[in-house]
């Protein structure tokens, strides 16, 4: 509503009182530029006057040299009308309170675990981690962990050498997928450590081979998983916050996580609909639910995923880091190909 320059209070206490009369108005966002030719403090008192009435929120925005409006602003702001230098900051403000009202409104609910989970397996494997002095849960022991919470991984399992890794493949099934397991190398892919889709034992010793040459200075060990199907990769992860306990992670996986940054959070326990709220926020949600003929992904197989890392986080405070990245979902289904467990 534009009240134009010359307004004086009367022009403004009307303008006003029609806003708080107007059933589907919610609020008042208030611009006000101080002229030297209008009587400001009276402006300042019909506002401070609503203020007193009214039960919907009035943000002010009041565009003025602070020295010689002194008295006005202060009017204002003693009233406890919330008041701002630029439009853009008290727009910003009233949408957050905005935001704040949603929130409060949510329905309480009260998260339910999951039974069948093997929470005594999961404590003793993070138990034997720290009773060894480390920080990064081994690969195996990381996979078995999700395993104990019903999330589903890749089949895998770890070997010293080359010889190991070729039996293992053969007990996995061919393709295969190689990655080396050494203290330090976190971003595997970056330095090599990774190489997919190995179809035969000899594609898989020569890999290997390489592998052990390259990290030799880290004595490392090898972890061959069975070679996934393409799928949408997500990432679910938590980590704990000074104060809040863990809060969980959700958004596009793979390398997407870093150059999009497109993911939502929530605090643990993280309950049914939370979940579903962190997948429909991500930006990229579309490409979840399927676009252009492509196909979506199993949606409710992945709010689960992300409530049994809620429940697992929770029961096992001493995680301090957890990042099930890339998470591959498919129209049925999902699977964990890879896990980092920071202690």
């Amino acid at each position: 509503m534009d009240v134009l320059a010359t307004a004086g209070p009367e022009h403004f206490a009307a303008a006003m009182q029609a806003l708080m009369d107007e059933l589907n108005i919610d609020a008042v966002f208030l611009n006000f530029v101080t002229p030297f030719f209008v009587d400001t403090l009276g402006v300042a008192r019909e506002i401070a006057a609503a203020n007193s009435r009214s039960r919907k929120p009035i943000v002010a925005t009041v565009m003025t040299e602070k020295k010689g409006w002194a008295e006005t602003l202060k009017v204002i702001r003693d009233s406890g009308v919330p008041t701002y230098d630029m439009p853009e900051t008290g727009a910003r403000v009233l949408a957050s309170m905005g935001r704040y009202a949603a929130l409060a409104a949510r329905p309480v609910e009260t998260f339910v675990p999951f039974s069948g989970v093997d929470t005594a397996r999961a404590g003793a494997i993070l138990r034997a981690a720290a009773s060894n002095g480390l920080t990064l849960l081994p690969a195996d022991a990381a996979f078995e962990l999700l395993d104990c919470y019903g999330i589903r991984t890749a089949r895998c399992s770890m070997a010293s050498n080359v010889e190991e890794c070729v039996t293992a493949a053969d007990r996995i099934g061919y393709p295969v997928v190689l990655k080396v397991e050494a203290p330090g190398v976190i971003h595997k892919t970056e330095r090599g450590g990774v190489v997919l889709d190995l179809r035969d034992g000899d594609m898989l010793a020569a890999q290997a081979r390489q592998m052990a040459e390259r990290f030799a200075d880290c004595a490392p060990k090898f972890l061959v998983q069975e070679h996934l199907a393409s799928g949408r990769e997500v990432i679910v992860g938590a980590n704990a916050v000074e104060g809040l306990g863990h809060v969980v992670m959700f958004g596009l996986g793979g390398i997407f996580v870093e150059v999009l940054k497109d993911v939502s959070f929530e605090i643990a326990p993280v309950t049914e609909s939370e979940a579903q709220r962190m997948i429909e926020s991500v930006r990229t949600c579309r490409l979840l639910e399927g676009l252009r003929g492509q196909p979506g992904v199993d949606l409710p197989a992945l709010s689960e995923c992300i409530r049994r890392t809620s429940q697992m986080v929770t029961s096992h405070p001493e995680i301090r880091e957890l990042d099930i990245n890339p998470l591959v979902a498919y129209e049925r289904g999902l699977i964990a190909a890879d896990v980092r467990v920071m202690l």
